[in-house]
């Protein structure tokens, strides 16, 4: 059976039964994976460290080139 390469997500110390690498990235089967990809715990990634595979909290926030979060000036309000 051939293996997919997953991310882990930050704070989880074990998938399928075993411990998390250090890298934070596991191969498994589908069988094997199915668990844990359920419940968000890991993800298909291409890249091999955790960290740089997540966003960070502030990500979201950044603002949206163009955009006014404050109505833009038009008197609508």
């Amino acid at each position: 059976m051939t293996k997919t390469t997953y991310a882990v997500a930050p704070g989880v110390a074990f998938v399928n039964g075993a411990r998390v690498p250090e890298g934070g990235v596991v191969s498994l089967t589908p069988a094997e994976a199915r668990f844990d990809l359920g419940l968000g715990r890991i993800y298909v990634s291409k890249r091999k460290k955790r960290q740089s595979s997540v966003p960070s909290d502030k990500e979201h926030m950044k603002p949206i080139p163009g955009k006014d979060m404050h109505g833009g000036g038009d008197g609508g309000d």
